[in-house]
């Protein structure tokens, strides 16, 4: 029996893809759902009649959990009301949201807000990316996912606002994570850089706060390390998963040239990934999705073997204990083959030395921009302020590893603080055209709280604390210390050393210093 006519061409697509709505919906269940309304009704006969959504719906493995009414309840409700949703990356995100979201996802509020949605909004959630997509805030290969891809970035169940402060607040403390050349740790560089391991103080959450903004300020083992490290991927557009191994927690990523497992063991290690079961399945539909309409190959033998009624097997580890229908055999061999043909590649992982450690093993090459002239020029206002650039230090004068100078989203660059690596001193000289009183105040951004400073003037033995705000990720102002300063040349000089912080020491970035003579 030859099987390419049947399974190279597209001929019968149509027909296949709504017996396989149809057998995962399950007859009963539209009908129950098309009972509950005229506009019900009318919503299963329009899927019905559009083979090329029912297409969709079957290459992207269908509606969760069968609810295939509320997907298009959801679809429909997102194109009526955003008329972009109709073409290219913005219907696939219409049409991703609506086959995950038919089973609704519960939203993990902060919990003092005792008002807010207990469910996401899908329609809501469209608007959210597609207004991020436009404002250019997500991953540069978000408009190439496919349906299937975006399903692993719209599952999340955080607020739309905490994604959106996920962006803001990695642009603001890490930007250089945004745009890091190594793909495999593209915005998840933030829990190997600055999520603390441990949970000591996790106690310190606080009920305001999203746990997303709780694991950045208190950290925490495993989970919570791969849970933050999933949600800020998918607050930039980025698929990801849930990777459990044994004894442990770690997360799958898209990357260009493939899926990647990061804080956690290679590919083999793990299970449970999603509907999947074993993550080398899962690994294996990935690099047979990436070969784009080859793929269709193993759709269409699975669906067949819907037809004729097979357990469906997604991968030869999948439901070990069940026998391997003669069409789903056809299926799995078909995408060993282009696998095969394509060539894929197993990435290795990243990050597993960080399973249960704070620091990494591995020394990775700095990317910080080294600051320019203009970046460290001192300015004197009229009224004799001054502002000190954070990149205008006199020492270090370049980027150290625990010390960074960054491209700032203010513009210039900004000092960055290392959370990890040995305490370093930085210092800034500078002409002060008056002596007297001056108020010091740092404009900053910090990820923790209850985080100090220790200050000298001019190497005097008696040093002042600053106190850094918790700024939650967003810019903020240190309040005013009174210090002394002499005519012409001045010398600060900031330490972390010998300092008993109550928590952890935390990472912070300063854009810059500004010192206003007290009248």
């Amino acid at each position: 029996m030859r099987l390419e006519p049947v399974v190279d061409h597209g001929r019968l697509d149509g027909k296949l893809a709504r017996y396989y709505v149809l057998h995962d919906a399950t007859p009963r269940g539209l009908a129950a759902f098309a009972q509950e309304s005229d506009e019900h009704q009318r919503l299963v006969e329009q899927m019905l009649e559009s083979e090329s959504l029912m297409i969709q719906m079957g290459i992207a493995d269908g509606a969760k959990d069968g609810n295939y009414g509320r997907a298009m309840a959801i679809y429909r409700a997102i194109r009526n009301t955003r008329p972009s949703a109709g073409d290219g990356v913005l219907q696939r995100l219409a049409l991703a949201i609506s086959l995950e979201h038919a089973t609704p996802i519960v939203q993990q509020n902060p919990q003092s807000a005792s008002d807010a949605p207990t469910v996401v909004d899908p329609v809501k959630r469209y608007r959210h990316y597609e207004r991020a997509l436009q404002d250019g805030e997500l991953d540069p290969h978000f408009a190439r996912h496919s349906v299937w891809d975006l399903r692993f970035v719209i599952d999340g169940n955080e607020p739309d606002e905490t994604l959106a402060w996920g962006r803001q607040m990695l642009r603001n403390y890490r930007p250089d994570h945004i745009t890091t050349k190594d793909e495999r740790w593209r915005y998840v560089a933030l829990v190997r850089t600055d999520v603390q391991y441990g949970s000591q103080e996790i106690g310190h959450d606080r009920a305001d706060l999203q746990s997303c903004q709780n694991i950045l300020m208190n950290g925490g083992i495993c989970g919570r390390r791969a849970y933050f490290g999933r949600f800020i991927l998918r607050a930039f557009g980025v698929p990801t998963v849930a990777r459990p191994q044994r004894g442990h927690a770690a997360l799958a990523r898209w990357t260009p040239d493939g899926w990647v497992v990061c804080l956690g063991a290679g590919w083999g290690n793990g299970w449970a990934i999603a509907r999947y079961n074993d993550d080398l399945d899962f690994l294996a539909i990935t690099q047979a999705r990436a070969t784009g309409d080859d793929y269709l190959r193993v759709k269409r033998a699975q669906w067949i073997g819907d037809v004729y009624d097979e357990p469906r097997h997604f991968g030869f580890r999948t439901n070990k204990q069940q026998r391997i229908g003669f069409w789903n055999d056809v299926a799995l061999y078909s995408q060993r083959m282009i696998i095969e043909r394509a060539g894929a590649k197993t990435l290795d992982a990243v990050g597993e030395d960080l399973a249960e450690a704070n620091e990494s093993t591995i020394k990775y090459p700095l990317e910080s921009a080294e600051a320019t002239e203009a970046d460290r020029q001192i300015g004197v206002d009229r009224n004799g302020v001054i502002t000190i650039p954070a990149a205008a230090t006199s020492q270090p004068t370049r980027s150290s590893g625990k010390i960074l100078f960054l491209s700032s989203g203010l513009g210039g660059r900004q000092l960055h603080y290392s959370r990890t690596g040995k305490d370093q001193d930085f210092e800034y000289a500078f002409d002060a055209p008056t002596a007297g009183a001056y108020g010091l105040t740092m404009r900053v951004v910090t990820p923790g709280w209850k985080q100090r400073l220790r200050l000298s003037v001019n190497g005097a033995t008696s040093q002042l604390d600053m106190i850094l705000p918790h700024t939650v990720g967003a810019w903020g102002t240190t309040e005013p210390i009174r210090i002394e300063l002499i005519k012409g040349q001045n010398v600060l000089r900031f330490s972390r050393q010998g300092i008993q912080q109550d928590v952890a020491p935390r990472g912070f970035s300063i854009k810059d210093l500004t010192l206003t003579p007290v009248r």
